[in-house]
């Protein structure tokens, strides 16, 4: 390296801020990448968060659309992602929409 590193006091790196309505925009903008010609009312759906990130926006999406939403894998702990669930083991899934008379089941999954 060219510079020698610095260490500075953590009051001068930066604020954090959180956007209070982030959920709802991500939902809003979600929501406007569905085609309008397209509907899911009267659908009911199984969405299978993973125990992702998207635990508590893609139920909301799926509902907002109109779906009747059937949500699992919606009990993240830090570890658990994809366990039993999620696209690495569709099983659950599949059975829960059969279970449920699901006309579709949606399973999300973490990207690399």
């Amino acid at each position: 390296m060219e510079k020698e590193l610095t260490c500075v006091d953590s009051a001068e790196l930066g604020k954090a801020s959180r956007i209070v309505d982030a959920a709802g925009r991500y939902i809003e903008f979600c929501k406007g990448t569905f085609p309008n010609e397209l509907s899911l009312n009267e659908l009911k759906v199984v969405v299978d968060c993973a125990h992702g990130a998207t635990y508590h926006i893609a139920p909301s999406v799926f509902r907002e659309l109109g779906a009747q939403v059937i949500a699992m894998g919606c009990e993240p702990n830090g570890l658990n992602i994809n366990e039993e669930v999620g696209a690495t083991d569709v099983r659950a899934l599949q059975a829960r929409v059969l279970a449920e008379k699901a006309d579709l089941g949606h399973c999300l999954r973490r990207r690399w």
